[in-house]
């Protein structure tokens, strides 16, 4: 497979497509890339820059001296995640690494959540900085479309979103419970694959460094919640953010096992 860059609709300009000088950068001079040879643009949405081919998001493009020729579509993977993981901001550079590897883990959406324990308030800069890390990683680890970054929110307006409210079809879980009090995640995403009413999305809450508040966990439950473990040890805001991501993305990819 050709590298792959992640490009958006307003750089099409009917099958040719405009490349930005970063992207010229990085095709021309460290991937040494020449006029001639193929990459692979991926848009977000599905776009048709061919009359004679439908909608897609992925396209063969020969480079140009100036920009690319699109060539033809290209069959996509089919490596999201059902699954909106609904974490708390966590301080420093950790939640950048969340982003990162959700995004490689391929999670369908990521909930960023103000907890009564979270001191980050991310400004518009940090939000901008975040959605360039989930393009990067995306463009990595060969993933489309995106996962989707919600606003940050606090964690009770999480709880009366409309798709997580009145959804008879999500199986709503909060990484709450010690362990032995109750399931472990793995069991209960498993469950809801050999249920013959299965849910179509998961959505699964992580708490902030310090843990959820006792409040906090009686909201959850009063809302729809299941209290679920991630294990034995006590684990890092961001290691229980992965660990969640994995395990879903493990449960959903051997279903068919």
């Amino acid at each position: 497979m050709p590298q792959r860059i992640l490009v958006t609709p307003d750089q099409l300009q009917g099958d040719r497509l405009a490349l930005s000088p970063d992207q010229s950068h990085y095709l021309t001079r460290v991937l040494r890339l020449a006029a001639g040879d193929s990459f692979v643009a991926i848009f977000e949405n599905p776009v048709q820059p061919l009359d004679k081919l439908g909608p897609g998001r992925w396209w063969l493009v020969q480079l140009l001296d100036q920009g690319g020729q699109i060539l033809g579509q290209l069959e996509e993977p089919n490596n999201t995640v059902p699954v909106t993981v609904l974490v708390a901001i966590t301080k420093g550079g950790g939640f950048d690494e969340v982003l990162r590897q959700l995004t490689e883990l391929g999670v369908e959406a990521i909930a960023p959540l103000q907890t009564e324990r979270t001191v980050v308030v991310p400004g518009s800069n940090k939000i901008k900085r975040w959605k360039r890390i989930i393009a990067e990683a995306a463009e990595q680890c060969e993933r489309s479309p995106l996962p989707r970054l919600l606003d940050p929110m606090p964690w009770s307006e999480a709880l009366t979103l409309p798709w997580i409210e009145g959804d008879e079809h999500i199986e709503k879980l909060i990484c709450a419970a010690r362990y032995g009090e109750g399931r472990p995640l793995l069991t209960a995403l498993q469950a809801t694959l050999d249920d013959q009413a299965n849910p179509t999305h998961w959505a699964i809450a992580i708490g902030p460094e310090g843990g959820w508040t006792e409040g906090e966990k009686h909201q959850a439950i009063a809302a729809g919640f299941e209290a679920v473990s991630l294990g034995g040890r006590i684990l890092r805001a961001v290691t229980a953010a992965i660990t969640v991501g994995a395990i879903a993305a493990s449960v959903w990819e051997s279903r068919d096992n």
